[in-house]
């Protein structure tokens, strides 16, 4: 047996019109169109209620107003970063009182799902009162004093990982034939940042150098992306005022650190 298909409340009105002038079921049956069996049950119903509309059903109505559900999702598109509790109180100020997995619920039916933040530079306010602090007591220093700062005195700045430089290391030397120098590294993304960050230490005044896997696969550098980036960092890097630039290829990836074999010039292209 097929699923019922609900009629319309024009529709059961029609039928109980066609009955009070005096016609049969049979008859409205054909001139609706419909079954039998649905005119005697829209009759019936008739009789018995007095009214043909659609009873309400179990269950409580929705707490936000279709308005309110667009407004809601139209203010999260405006501003992404706005949270459900700081709409809570927004709403609250328009007389509609919901908790936060109602809002969240209404977001997720219209495909907007909550992500979190890849940075963030200010956490709380302790940390914001801190770099304040750190920024006011370091306001009158002179221009060598973050110079000295940023260039690293006394270390060499080494970008290790493939060409895309996934890695920054910090190394006391360069590393010379056939040797492994663990450095203190940390992750920094995708994109030639790590080259970026090399040319701004040489800059500076850091001896600086690139360090990177032999026979990297282009492929896999192209899926990566970071075209643009790394083509910036490589373009200062071949400037002949980087005199102090050179690159090493490695035989190892940069979790068991930078083993440099052969020292190459040339264009960019391990």
């Amino acid at each position: 047996m097929g699923k019922a298909k609900e009629l319309s409340t024009d529709l059961r009105e029609k039928v109980v019109e066609l009955y009070t002038t005096g016609k049969g079921y049979k008859k409205i049956s054909k001139v609706l169109l419909m079954s039998v069996s649905s005119v005697q049950t829209v009759i019936n119903k008739w009789k018995i209620g007095g009214s043909v509309k659609t009873k309400p059903r179990s269950g409580r109505p929705t707490k936000i107003s279709a308005t309110t559900a667009r407004k809601i999702v139209r203010d999260a598109k405006k501003n992404p970063q706005i949270t459900s509790a700081e709409k809570q109180d927004s709403l609250k100020t328009s007389c509609v009182a919901v908790s936060r997995c109602t809002i969240r619920r209404h977001l997720k039916k219209n495909g907007l799902h909550g992500r979190v933040a890849r940075r963030k530079p200010l956490l709380r306010k302790c940390h914001i009162i801190c770099r304040l602090q750190y920024a006011k007591q370091q306001r009158d220093n002179p221009q060598n004093f973050w110079d000295k700062d940023m260039a690293a005195e006394g270390f060499d700045v080494v970008v290790v990982g493939s060409c895309m430089t996934d890695l920054v290391s910090q190394a006391p030397r360069l590393p010379k034939a056939g040797e492994t120098i663990h450095g203190h590294k940390f992750f920094i993304g995708f994109g030639g940042k790590g080259a970026n960050q090399c040319v701004q230490a040489a800059r500076l005044g850091a001896k600086a150098a690139i360090v990177c896997k032999k026979n990297a696969c282009e492929s896999r550098l192209q899926r990566r992306g970071g075209q643009a980036a790394r083509r910036s960092a490589l373009a200062e890097v071949q400037n002949p005022f980087f005199g102090r630039w050179r690159r090493f290829s490695s035989d190892r990836g940069p979790q068991v650190g930078a083993d440099a074999v052969q020292d190459e010039s040339g264009p960019w292209g391990c």
